[in-house]
């Protein structure tokens, strides 16, 4: 979709309101269009509170999961394979 930064964030809220819960964006330009994504439609989508402006856990996993954890539990498999200072 191509347009104004408001029509832009309107055809994706209007997408959201169907359900939609991700985008995958295609740069036309590089670097430019991920600088634009960042610097005009994330504060738009902000400023409608269709996007994060903070975040809980200073962590990917921790932001992705639901518990706010920046490390697996102890019982997941990969907890194995955790830096153990000595």
């Amino acid at each position: 979709y191509v347009g104004s930064v408001s029509k832009v964030v309107d055809r994706m809220e209007e997408l959201y309101g169907y359900g939609v819960d991700g985008f995958v964006m295609h740069p036309m330009i590089q670097p430019q269009s991920h600088e634009e994504l960042v610097d005009l439609i994330v504060p738009e989508l902000q400023q409608r509170g269709l996007f994060r402006k903070n975040y809980e856990s200073t962590t990917l996993r921790g932001n992705f999961s639901n518990t706010g954890k920046s490390l697996p539990d102890s019982d997941h498999p990969s907890a194995l394979y955790r830096w153990k200072n000595k």
